[in-house]
């Protein structure tokens, strides 16, 4: 399948989903980074700008997924 060149970052501290969800995307010709937490997803997004973001909402202790979209969406308010 040709390359598409969108950019998605798939964050979830399950590696099973994960693998699920960014192996799909990969195969729909997606350039995908995946992320085991919510500070390595905000890395990930600060790095490479991602067209979309697939999160888990619950991370277990610390940030949640929902922490982690609202910082994104304040990001690209504008």
């Amino acid at each position: 399948m040709p390359e598409n060149h969108l950019r998605v970052i798939v964050a979830d501290d399950d590696p099973f989903t994960i693998s699920l969800v960014a192996d799909g995307l990969r195969l729909s010709g997606f350039e995908v980074s995946t992320a085991t937490s919510v500070e390595e997803a905000w890395r990930l997004v600060r790095r490479s700008d991602p067209h979309a973001l697939v999160s888990d909402l619950n991370f277990g202790p610390g940030h949640s997924g929902a922490a982690l979209l609202a910082r994104v969406h304040r990001r690209h308010e504008d």
